[in-house]
């Protein structure tokens, strides 16, 4: 008889997250899936337009989709993300009562968790009354990402939200991590044994469309062309990026941004105020395989983080997705990110929030060679496919449910 697991997540198709290839892993194994997710409205804050405002649901053979209604996220301002949280958690609260007291129980409960935490609260009431055993993907720690971000700094509040996630965590029969570096801070919560790693991979399309040369070349070839491609928060700290591009004083570099997020307006309005204009080129966010093209014809790959003890700690998805690629890779972290890419030899790292060590880096990457670049990204490449690629994460998933 075929399985039953319910999956709650904040986000899901169209949204790109990797929740959507578990699903999807999960009907490929004849599992019967449900998945609780809320109206689309990710990363525009707008609702996408084919979908209702006041939900729908999709079936199709063993797979269900359930999209509660909630207020969008707008432009990401505290009150509009306030009202998105709460709107949610509302409506999958009494959603799941609905399920409690009405469907057919669920062997399985897998918590998708990106942010907020609220999501997590749910799958305990359905524990209670029908003893499934719940799973937590935590993608996004709470309270550390609200204080890495200066959203909470009282510190009294924070600890208080800690022993709160603390008592919600150990009710959970597994928690997956993203980065090994967690474990120090999951462990003060959860015995050690039911703490899984469970690192990202790269989206499908971009995994499985490897190639060593390529002919649809975007960008020009007069100059060396570093494209960042993905959310653009406060978190990803590109003024370190404006603070090189202020005195590298040469047009051999362009710097391509492609993606959107909270703060891409004011990112926009700081290189147009200090005449950076001819160094930047921004372009909006594309879908999977469109976004593919481009970083198929960058020849170098960036990324960056604040500064902060809990980034520190984080692995971002785009660092995997950079390496699926096969592209050398240009970086301004700290921690385990920064270990990753030298343990791999895939490209080059200078601090979080070090300019100076970041325009070292481009006066590397002008003296070299196209082959000394391409051994870097094909490093890179190297390294994913042993450590990263979904192949293992889906092994690993269904021995864990098996």
């Amino acid at each position: 008889m075929a399985k039953r697991i319910l999956i709650y997540t904040n986000h899901y198709f169209p949204e790109n997250f990797k929740i959507n290839d578990v699903v999807q892993w999960l009907v490929d194994e004849k599992y019967i899936v449900t998945v609780i997710t809320g109206n689309p409205n990710y990363p525009k804050g707008k609702l996408f337009k084919e979908f209702n405002k006041f939900g729908s649901v999709f079936k199709k053979d063993n797979l269900k989709i359930i999209r509660l209604p909630l207020i969008p996220r707008g432009k990401a301002k505290k009150i509009n993300l306030i009202l998105n949280y709460i709107s949610y958690f509302v409506s999958a609260f009494f959603y799941t009562l609905f399920l409690i007291l009405f469907k057919k129980k669920y062997q399985f409960i897998l918590v998708h968790h990106t942010s907020p935490f609220f999501i997590a609260i749910h799958p305990l009431f359905y524990k209670f009354f029908k003893k499934s055993k719940i799973f937590l993907w935590d993608l996004d720690l709470w309270p550390q990402t609200l204080k890495a971000l200066k959203i909470i700094e009282n510190k009294y509040l924070l600890n208080g939200l800690e022993l709160v996630i603390k008592n919600i965590y150990k009710y959970y029969d597994y928690v997956f991590i993203s980065s090994k570096s967690y474990i120090s801070i999951v462990k003060k919560r959860i015995e050690l044994n039911k703490v899984i790693y469970f690192p990202n991979w790269a989206d499908l399309t971009i995994e499985k469309s490897f190639k060593e040369k390529i002919n649809d070349k975007i960008f020009s070839n007069e100059k060396v062309n570093l494209l960042y491609a993905g959310n653009i928060g406060e978190a990803q700290d590109f003024n370190t990026l404006i603070n090189a591009s202020k005195q590298i004083n040469n047009n051999k570099i362009k710097f391509i941004i492609l993606g959107d997020g909270r703060f891409k307006d004011d990112f926009v309005d700081i290189v147009n105020s200090n005449d950076l204009n001819e160094y930047f080129t921004f372009l909006n966010s594309v879908s999977n395989k469109e976004v593919l093209k481009y970083l198929n014809s960058a020849d170098f790959l960036y990324l960056s983080l604040n500064d902060s003890k809990l980034f520190n700690m984080t692995v971002p998805a785009k660092l995997q997705t950079y390496m699926a690629v096969g592209k050398p890779i240009i970086a301004n972290i700290n921690g385990e990110g920064a270990d990753l890419i030298r343990d791999s030899k895939c490209g080059f790292v200078a601090d979080s929030g070090d300019y100076k060590g970041l325009i070292n880096i481009f006066h590397q990457i002008l003296k070299l060679s196209k082959n000394e670049a391409l051994k870097k990204g094909l490093s890179g490449r190297e390294f994913y496919q042993k450590y990263f690629k979904s192949e293992l994460r889906k092994k690993e998933l269904l021995e864990i449910l098996n």
